[in-house]
């Protein structure tokens, strides 16, 4: 089965990296892509399990 990117300028080891600089470029602070990018799971991993 061939899996289609729903954006191909996304289709590769960068990704992230990439969508975040493209959301900084649009304005996004750096607090709000550190949420995006996984701080708010981080937080909750913290509170539920003391990590």
């Amino acid at each position: 089965m061939d899996v289609y990117p729903m954006v191909e300028d996304y289709n590769s080891v960068d990704r992230y990296r990439r969508f975040a600089a493209d959301l900084q470029k649009r304005g996004w602070s750096d607090a709000r892509l550190e949420k995006l990018m996984g701080g708010n799971f981080l937080r909750v991993y913290r509170e539920a399990w003391g990590g």
